[in-house]
């Protein structure tokens, strides 16, 4: 481990700085009000006693004696942005359950999910037991919450129970401890910091800023909460007595230069542990030498944070790191500091500005997820969201692209249609007009998560509708941006051999396009339809190529700027795919400075920016499709 490369103490252009860049953040609404805080503090008192009624409540069903199933416990960890300290005034509550051996994830899943849903204040609340980290989402009294569950081998869980002790992971199946890895990651972050506070505000800006630039989104590719925290502790470490200013500085100097695939680690990882699973181990391991921008937790069994990170999208962050250095560079004049000169502005706004990723790119595809169910949209949608990336990978494939950009929010919407005309267009992603008189003829379907409350939600609307022959169609889109190579002799040949390769029924949307996709567009259909819980008759999936003129208005809703007429944008929106590098195969090797996308020209548009797209965090469009 690289030891700290500065000790300096702040200067006063330091704190000044500082101080304004959480003046900025305030501004921004980043911080919660006293009142805010107190709701989240008793909403989790609430839940460990409503969880410790519930486990008396199992261990009395299994013939305990009242006073032992009393004596029981079970504890709650708050972990993630809460736990850091980092939160806003909109974000959720990571929520770790710690049960006894008696509890079981069935008893954890079913009646204390239950006995929440029966709560007044408990609103959409949807179980996933089945998800790689088994989760229960809800939102209680306007809070949104994530709970997990980990049930240990003990009889009984004191309430000072120390988590970071590995010998509590023995005998656990990997479901609890990847439950657990959550929050002992998090303690650990905060354990090997130098200045809790300073990595405190640090983080909440790189937050914000990565948020807005829409960079924050494991499930597509880029970095996560974890992710970013574990990156800003180490400039942390490197500069133990700087200001927040001075970090965030360093944050995007030392990032945007990285020498991936050099991993960013907290402490040496220690290969050793009462478990017998593999820890981070690129030497050992050929697959974790396939991560390309690894970031290491720091708790046991140590794994990489990042291994969804694709060429692209590291292209992406790393354009964004270095346009963020640019931008602090010239709030925080380097060769001037020390003089305590500041002859240039301070005003933090321009790091936070939102993206253009829908003005940046001519060629998109739409990837649209459709049923007839509330419920059965909440998990399909999902399984097509977290599934996106592999689409992604495989375009970048092709060869034909310089660079694929997933965009970080999808779009989720529901339409009434009559007659399956209009409903094979809504799963085109093109919905009927006169929405609001269509919508008076059938009611919305109730938040029932069970299969056979689908079931039945599905059918009671459909006995709603049937005299007026009109049915509800729930949609999700999610946008890829394409900069597309320049047409020559090997990519022609590349689009003649994926054309040779098109499906003859059930796919090929993208057969007519110049670039011929249908075989990606095969592959990536086949790959979701593997899902268990894949139903070809109520799970619809489209992929669409659009242009930008053809965008759909709920794109523009969101507060990004309505795109010029089509003549305008034929004239002045040209330069950013011209400009993207090009990704290959190769690329995931290849030195970080490879990757440096050529800066874009002027456009026309508002807050045109570099070589890629940059989406918006706070674009919130219509609504974020839940995980």
């Amino acid at each position: 481990m690289t030891p700290p490369l500065s000790r300096a103490k702040p200067t006063q252009l330091d704190e000044a700085l500082t101080n304004n860049l959480i003046r900025q953040l305030k501004r921004m609404d980043q911080y919660e009000t006293e009142r805010e805080r107190n709701k989240r503090a008793r909403f989790l008192a609430l839940l460990t006693k409503l969880f410790r009624g519930f486990v008396t409540q199992i261990g009395i069903a299994n013939k305990m004696p009242v006073a032992l199933a009393q004596k029981a416990g079970g504890n709650i960890h708050a972990f993630g942005s809460y736990r850091l300290g980092v939160h806003g005034r909109a974000s959720d509550i990571d929520a770790l359950c710690v049960a006894p051996k008696f509890v079981t994830r069935d008893d954890f899943f079913t009646t204390f999910a239950e006995q929440l849903r029966a709560r007044p204040e408990c609103s959409e609340l949807g179980s996933v037991p089945d998800a790689y980290v088994p989760v229960i989402k809800m939102v209680f009294d306007g809070i949104d919450v994530d709970i997990t569950f980990a049930q240990l081998g003990r009889a009984q869980i004191p309430p000072d129970l120390d988590l970071a002790d590995n010998n509590l992971l023995r005998f656990l199946d990997e479901r609890c401890v990847r439950s657990l890895n959550g929050s002992r990651v998090t303690d650990q972050i905060l354990h090997l910091v130098p200045d809790v506070e300073t990595f405190r505000t640090t983080l909440r800006c790189i937050k914000v800023w990565a948020k807005r630039r829409a960079i924050y989104a494991n499930v597509m590719g880029f970095f996560g909460g974890v992710a970013w925290a574990i990156c800003v502790a180490r400039i942390c470490q490197l500069y133990p007595n700087a200001s927040a200013s001075t970090v965030v500085r360093k944050v995007f100097e030392h990032l945007g230069r990285w020498t991936w695939p050099q991993p960013v680690m907290l402490c040496p990882v220690a290969n050793s542990g009462p478990l017998d699973v593999r820890e981070w181990n690129p030497v050992q391991y050929p697959h974790d030498r396939q991560h390309i921008m690894p970031v290491i937790t720091p708790s046991y069994p140590c794994m990489c944070a990042t291994h969804n990170i694709l060429p692209s999208t590291r292209t992406i962050m790393t354009a964004e790191l270095q346009r963020a250095a640019k931008i602090v560079a010239d709030l925080v004049p380097v060769d001037q500091v020390e003089d305590g000169i500041m002859d240039r502005p301070t005003g933090w706004e321009p790091l936070f500005e939102k993206h253009t990723f829908f003005h940046t790119y001519k060629s998109f595809l739409r990837v649209i997820a459709s049923s007839p169910s509330a419920d059965v949209q909440l998990r399909w949608a999902g399984l097509v969201e977290a599934r996106l990336r592999k689409f992604v990978a495989k375009l970048e494939a092709t060869g034909l692209f310089r660079i694929v950009h997933p965009f970080v929010n999808g779009f989720e919407c529901d339409v009434v249609c009559r007659g399956p005309d209009e409903v094979a267009d809504a799963k085109m992603g093109d919905p009927p007009e006169e929405q609001e008189a269509l919508a008076k003829l059938i009611p919305e379907q109730p938040a029932i998560t069970s299969a056979d409350g689908a079931g039945a939600a599905a059918t009671a609307a459909a006995i709603a509708a049937a005299s007026h022959d009109v049915m509800r169609i729930y949609t999700a889109s999610f946008y890829i941006g394409l900069a597309p190579l320049h047409r020559n002799a090997a990519a022609a040949a590349a689009a003649a051999a994926t054309a040779a390769a098109a499906p003859s029924q059930g796919y090929g949307h993208l057969s007519s396009e110049p670039h011929d996709l249908a075989w990606a567009e095969r592959e990536f259909h086949q790959l979701v339809a593997q899902w268990d819980g894949y139903n070809a008759e109520t799970m619809g999936l489209v992929v669409r190529f659009l242009k930008s003129r053809d965008l759909p208005p709920e794109v523009w809703e969101s507060g990004a700027p309505v795109p010029p007429p089509a003549a305008a944008q034929a004239s002045s929106a040209a330069a950013p795919e011209a400009a993207a590098p090009a990704v290959s195969a190769a690329a995931a090797t290849a030195p970080a400075a490879a990757l440096t996308p050529v800066e874009a020209k002027p456009s026309a548009l508002p807050a045109a920016k570099q070589a890629l797209a940059d989406p918006p965090a706070d674009a919130n469009p219509t609504k974020r499709v839940k995980v």
